[in-house]
């Protein structure tokens, strides 16, 4: 999928989640392929580990069920929203 953003190693579907194969040295990177309720195509993943964020993304559900566009980016390896200013 692209390049671990914390040791540089391989990111691969494994499955239920994305992850480093750098795990068995001890790199933790993962990423979900599902998030408040939005599942994530293979280019969304691509544009995280390359350009540290996503294009805009329709559909999340937050926990009380309101849906909500936003961007994703990766801060200190972590998944963050990062939500569009409004005009």
């Amino acid at each position: 999928m692209g390049v671990c953003p914390q040791c540089q190693k391989n990111v691969l579907d494994k499955g239920k989640f994305y992850g480093c194969t750098g795990y068995r040295e001890g790199c933790t990177f993962t990423l979900p392929k599902k998030w408040s309720g939005k599942t994530f195509t293979k280019k969304n993943i691509k544009d995280l580990l390359l350009k540290q964020e996503t294009s805009l993304i329709k559909g999340f559900k937050s926990k009380k069920g309101t849906p909500f566009n936003a961007k994703l980016k990766l801060v200190n390896n972590k998944l963050a929203f990062d939500f569009p200013n409004p005009k």
